[in-house]
């Protein structure tokens, strides 16, 4: 009887010695358990819930399921909710661990990250250069559009500050610019009509030492050469190249008022004949040798732009006139959703197209700027 009643006790025991343990780590529970309340505790499996469900896991607690610094085998990591000063204390807080479970994932090397290809390095070289418009009207030939943009070969990351002094190798560009003019009143020829193409190469210095121009001044000169071209066969072939010196004086604040700001853009391009020209020997009687581009306007409203050349003898010439006003303004968009304009475009002189450079006319055209100066 007493060896049966002895058993009992000893399976007691060591049934409270392995269910309690994992009660004593919970967080309202004690530090440390005695063994000494087995008797006077109650039994373990009369909860609500499983004894397991009071297991409690901190993850902020080092682990060997988890890589991580681990605790030396001298001083043993404290567990349940004691603080030792080496381990923060567990709390009822419902905020995730902030410990990372694995190696962090950065977006340089994501696919999703479309700088992962170069493609938002690619794209920030890329400037409009000449303005670009769509225009049309009911002379022939009906349409005309020019297409500008121009290639930074070395350019910093990010926004530069225009008040650091330029490097040296930030001036270096490439520009690529196309007029094209459609006949679409004549059925038997609906394609370009003519076609120029002007590829260039330059230096261009924008940035000057302080002092030297007041503060609504911009001022930038460009030094290079060009290529103008048509791509046709001979006897419609037409092709030059140009060494040219291009600077551009921007007078901002020009009228101050109230309400508007005005500014006036003078910009004279001289250059020079290089090379062969017997395509079209004597196309300096009416190009000259240089082209005067004059803008006036509002900032961000209406603008008056004239592109003018004189011949060399100045008896020939031609001028360019574009009126253009935003879109925004018409339709009231205060947020400048839209860049686009109405231009209103009126060529008088010799050499509308390169292939009629000794050519007189006259026409007006209505259209669209997508980008102007």
């Amino acid at each position: 009887m007493k060896s049966s009643r002895f058993a009992h006790r000893c399976f007691f025991l060591v049934l409270c010695a392995c269910v309690v343990p994992s009660r004593g780590q919970d967080v309202d529970g004690p530090a440390d358990w005695d063994a000494t309340s087995v008797e006077s505790s109650t039994y373990p499996f009369a909860d609500s819930e499983p004894a397991i469900a009071a297991t409690q896991f901190d993850w902020s607690e080092p682990s060997s399921l988890v890589p991580g610094p681990q605790t030396s085998s001298e001083e043993p990591a404290a567990v349940g909710g004691r603080d030792d000063g080496q381990n923060p204390p567990i709390t009822d807080s419902t905020e995730p661990a902030t410990r990372p479970i694995g190696p962090a994932v950065t977006s340089s090397n994501s696919l999703l990250d479309p700088d992962h290809y170069g493609i938002v390095q690619f794209f920030r070289h890329f400037r409009p250069f000449e303005p670009m418009y769509f225009v049309g009207g009911w002379q022939a030939p009906n349409i005309k559009f020019q297409f500008s943009v121009r290639y930074q070969i070395y350019t910093t990351t990010g926004t530069s500050n225009p008040t650091n002094a330029q490097r040296f190798w930030e001036g270096f560009n490439v520009a690529y610019s196309q007029t094209s003019l459609w006949d679409v009143s004549n059925s038997s020829e609906p394609f370009f009509y003519d076609s120029s193409y002007r590829p260039e190469l330059f230096y261009e210095l924008d940035r000057f030492p302080k002092g030297w121009f007041s503060d609504n001044c911009d001022f930038n000169i460009q030094v290079g050469l060009g290529h103008e071209s048509n791509g046709l066969l001979p006897p419609d072939h037409r092709s030059m190249n140009i060494a040219f010196i291009h600077p551009t004086l921007r007078i901002g604040q020009l009228l101050h008022s109230a309400s508007e700001e005005y500014f006036l853009t003078i910009s004279p391009k001289i250059y020079g004949y290089i090379d062969d020209i017997s395509q079209n020997p004597d196309i300096a009687k009416y190009r000259g040798y240089c082209d005067l581009r004059l803008v006036f306007g509002q900032e961000g409203g209406w603008q008056l732009a004239t592109i003018a050349r004189v011949g060399n003898e100045f008896d020939r010439g031609s001028a360019q006139i574009d009126f253009t006003y935003p879109l925004g303004r018409i339709f009231h968009d205060n947020d400048k959703k839209t860049d686009l304009c109405i231009d209103l475009q009126y060529f008088i002189g010799y050499g509308d197209t390169l292939l009629t450079y000794n050519q007189r006319s006259s026409v007006f055209r209505l259209g669209l700027s997508l980008y102007r100066y």
